[in-house]
Formats: C-alpha cells, structure tokens, sequence
C-alpha cells in the first residue's frame, strides 16, 4: 500500500497508553464516553476492501459478512485482556468475523510470535497457536517451536520450516506496511466499515459496536 497519510477516524474511549517499545503504545481503554464511529474514512475502506483478500487468518465464518481486523502484539498486555472477549463474540454474533492482522511492533522477538502463528496457520492450527502464544510469558524465540507444536498437534520440523518462509516474511511486511499507512501507532486497534476503535474494548461495548456495524449494513 502507498498513499498520502490518511485522515484517522478514531472512537475516543479515554485512551490511556504506556510506551513498549520502538515509540509504539499498547493500549488500554477506559468505559466508552463518547458515541460510536459512524464511518471508516476513505483510507480505511480501501484497506479493508484489500484485506478481505489478503486471507488473513480467521475467527468466525469465512463469508459473514460484518468484519472487524485486529492488528495486535503478543507482547501487547491490553490485546492479552482483549482476546478472550473475542470468541463469545463472534459466538453471539454469527454474522460476524474477526480477521487477525499481525502487527509486531511492540518488542523485537514480536516478529517471532507472529511467525509461529502463522506458521501455525499453514497447518490450519492457528487459532490454537494464538492462544497459547498469549498465554506464554517472556520473550518468543525459535526454541519454543516444540512445544508450541505439542500444545496445538502441529508438526514441529513443518512449523519451523515455514517460519523462515518468504510467503510469512511477506504477510508481515504487507501488515506493518498496510499499519503504517494507517497510522496506526498503538494496540490493538480494531477497524470496521464504521471506524476504528482501539484499546482493551470491554465486551459491553464491543457488542454495541457490533449492533451499530449491522444497523449500517442493513438495506435502507
């Protein structure tokens, strides 16, 4: 993606952010105080329409037709609270699906998260990885190959074969690309066809986002 900066369409959710890393923030956000987006911005479309193809992994069904992409860290604390909010939700609103965009920007090992995730992915077995790659503590390294693969039932020589692949390398470069394009500079960040929300997003709120993304897509 090459383009002038866009114009960011941020909810305001009383951001409180702490630096990580590399002048990047994880987020956490305090209870909504002001209303929802009520539209993406022209960059923000262009994205999502180009990320519908990018076959990001992810949860819930391929073909629903509400998105929400996440770009997230694993070393991210408030992602960490904000990803098992995410099942129930897709749960509770089968119409909708989350597409997983891998944004290591927060530490260096950040990288090797995201490579084993999607290496994990290869063998179908990335939903599984993420979780247990949230659920770690410490810095990733390549040395935690086996036992990611135990954990998730995944072949350890495929998983670290495919880490070194050009195909990963790439997905990561179009992701960190697409976010800077963005601007986004912090996580996790999540954006729909109303907008960009960001931070640890209670699921109250979470859900009236997702209410308000139906309304919008529904015929006039």
């Amino acid at each position: 993606m090459s383009a002038p900066a866009p114009t960011r369409r941020v909810v305001a959710l009383g951001v409180l952010g702490s630096v990580i890393g590399g002048g990047l923030l994880a987020r956490a956000a305090a209870p909504l105080t002001q209303p929802l987006p009520n539209g993406a911005s022209q960059d923000q479309r262009r994205f999502l329409a180009e990320a519908a193809r990018w076959n990001l992994p992810v949860l819930g069904r391929a073909d629903a037709p509400l998105t929400l992409v996440l770009f997230f860290d694993y070393h991210c604390p408030f992602c960490r609270q904000l990803e098992p909010e995410l099942p129930p939700l897709v749960a509770a609103n089968p119409d909708l699906r989350v597409l997983f965009a891998e944004y290591p920007v927060l530490r260096p090992d950040s990288a090797i998260a995201s490579r084993m995730a999607l290496a994990a992915a290869a063998q179908g077995r990335y939903l599984p990885a993420h979780d247990w790659l949230f659920r770690v503590q410490g810095r990733y390294s390549a040395r935690m190959v086996p036992a990611l693969a135990a954990a998730i039932g995944a072949d350890p020589g495929r998983l670290a074969m495919a880490m070194e692949s050009p195909t990963i390398a790439a997905a990561l470069r179009r992701n960190l690309d697409a976010g800077q394009w963005l601007g986004i500079d912090g996580t996790p960040a999540m954006l729909s066809a109303l907008g960009e929300i960001e931070g640890a997003v209670p699921a109250p709120v979470l859900q009236q986002f997702v209410a308000a993304m139906r309304r919008a897509a529904a015929p006039a």
